[in-house]
């Protein structure tokens, strides 16, 4: 049923209060448990869609309000688990690689390496206009508007550069085998 609108202050404090929280899950990355019972680590990379499955995740959360939801336990645990299982499902369902990091300090994996090699090749072959946005909104996390601000140019030149690289990133990657069949350029 979601949330009474006599509830919805208390709707309304629990998002402020929470969302941050959410939000840092999501971006600074949470552990699960694969199916063969491995552990893994998930992050959601793109702000966009840490907030678009945080707010899914609230959504979510006051749908279970009134009916599956214990209103005596703190609603955080809840809301992250939910964001949490939205953002690996969504990764599934787009077939959006998972990163996956290991807890054996002092090991480096292989493919880290690899990945790690190809990266900077790929960052190599970018126009110097191209590497700074690469840096500002990849490397420092700045929005588009922050990073425009930080270059001198506008959101949409920031946004077009942007798709630039992610178009370049998609061929240069995928004539190097890490995608499975043809990848849309």
């Amino acid at each position: 049923m979601g949330v009474r609108s006599g509830e919805l202050s208390d709707a309304d404090s629990i998002y402020r209060e929470n969302v941050g929280a959410v939000l840092r899950h999501l971006r600074g990355g949470f552990g699960f448990r694969r199916a063969d019972g491995s552990r893994g680590h998930f992050r959601v990379y793109s702000t966009f869609d840490a907030e678009e499955i945080c707010h899914e995740a609230f959504a979510a959360f006051y749908a279970q309000w009134n009916t599956t939801y214990d209103r005596s336990r703190p609603p955080l645990p809840y809301i992250l688990r939910i964001a949490g299982f939205m953002a690996l499902r969504r990764a599934r369902k787009t077939a959006a690689e998972v990163f996956v990091e290991a807890h054996v300090e002092g090991v480096v994996e292989p493919v880290d390496t690899e990945l790690q090699r190809l990266m900077t090749a790929f960052y190599d072959t970018l126009e110097p206009a191209d590497q700074a946005v690469f840096d500002a909104c990849f490397v420092q996390e700045a929005s588009q508007a922050k990073a425009g601000a930080e270059l001198g140019r506008s959101r949409d030149q920031i946004y077009r550069a942007l798709q630039r690289v992610r178009r370049g990133a998609l061929a240069f990657f995928s004539d190097r085998g890490w995608f499975d069949g043809e990848a849309d350029r």
